[in-house]
């Protein structure tokens, strides 16, 4: 159960406003006209935040337990292989496995972070070496099968923790280095692996060609070109986006920002430069921290976030909303002080 911390931290001011700022996004949402069930992400929203609070408390209360991080850690990886497996074995062109292509890469890659846990258990640099290698490359094979362009990034993310994981912290000053460390391995192995890479659907990125790149960013260049008129509203109908960009595969923007702002105008455009400022703020307040089951829940959120700019309707991407609202409510610096408590005590 929660505890009256955490309870508090539910029912903070802050996050009271936040899911009273989602009642005229709903509203809107349902002007939109957009299938029947459409709006009720926003009550999607509102029970996850509930949800995620109880899981997150739940992995706070237990993360320096090394029996409950192996315990995640296996699960994580049993998983992992049972959807790689799955999808490497489906017919068709491209891998899906209970989830479609454009979602599974994110199972895969969030299934990969909480093994990354084990790295502050494990002593010699080796093992460390073997189970990122291992975890990582079974995701890959996963992520290939799937054909989905944003599973690059993914794993360019993955790398990241992973250095993360290893390193305990990264100064903000160090971050380029480690960043182009991670686009340094991810070419070479592209070079080693051209003739079955460059072929895949992974990594088509021909514009003129492909009719899937093409709809996707057509709402973004009406949206630089007009701007005001996409948020000086209060959102516009389901009918007019069809009729500016539809497409058999492209029935909904492909974009949560896009999303918010063209069926919910001046209130998506609030709720998305809510979601961008925290999530960056986020970023640099992890990155330059310890390596901790917050990290990881940070690093999956951004896993979700990254897949939510190229795949998915609200219906999918809605826990990107309150993913990032429990992870403000939390904040790191009230996560690890349960962790100082232990360590001052130890040492005691």
């Amino acid at each position: 159960m929660l505890s009256c911390n955490n309870y508090s931290i539910v029912f903070s001011k802050g996050t009271i406003l936040f899911l009273l700022s989602l009642i005229p996004v709903f509203i809107t949402s349902a002007l939109a006209d957009y299938e029947y069930y459409y709006p009720m992400w926003v009550f999607h929203c509102i029970v996850s935040v509930f949800c995620l609070a109880f899981l997150f408390s739940y992995i706070r209360r237990n993360e320096w337990s090394e029996k409950f991080t192996r315990t995640l850690a296996v699960s994580s990886l049993l998983l992992l292989a049972f959807f790689v497996c799955g999808t490497i074995l489906s017919s068709g062109q491209r891998g899906s496995f209970v989830f479609g292509p454009n979602m599974l890469y994110r199972v895969f890659a969030v299934l990969s972070l909480f093994p990354l846990l084990l790295i502050k258990f494990i002593n010699t640099t080796l093992r460390k070496v073997i189970l990122i290698a291992f975890t990582i490359s079974i995701m890959i094979l996963g992520i290939v099968a799937t054909g989905s362009r944003g599973g690059i990034i993914a794993i360019a993310l993955l790398l990241f923790a992973a250095f993360h994981s290893c390193l305990g912290k990264i100064k903000i000053s160090s971050g380029i280095f480690w960043l182009f460390s991670v686009f340094s391995i991810m070419v070479v192995f592209v070079i080693g692996n051209q003739e079955v890479l460059i072929s895949s659907r992974l990594f088509n990125f021909d514009y003129e060609g492909n009719q899937s790149l093409s709809l996707r960013l057509a709402p973004w260049a009406e949206f630089f070109n007009n701007p005001l008129e996409w948020i000086v509203s209060f959102g516009q109908s389901y009918d007019i986006f069809i009729t500016k960009f539809g497409h058999d595969q492209f029935p909904y923007p492909h974009n949560l920002f896009l999303e918010l702002i063209f069926f919910n105008g001046i209130f998506g455009f609030a709720l998305s430069l809510f979601l961008l400022i925290q999530f960056v703020k986020l970023f640099f307040d992890v990155v330059s921290s310890q390596f901790e089951s917050y990290s990881v829940l940070y690093y999956s959120l951004a896993v979700i976030f990254i897949g939510s700019m190229f795949s998915g309707n609200n219906l999918d991407n809605y826990v990107v909303i309150s993913m990032t609202a429990v992870l403000v409510a939390f904040k790191r610096k009230r996560w690890v002080s349960k962790f100082e408590e232990k360590h001052s005590t130890v040492s005691l």
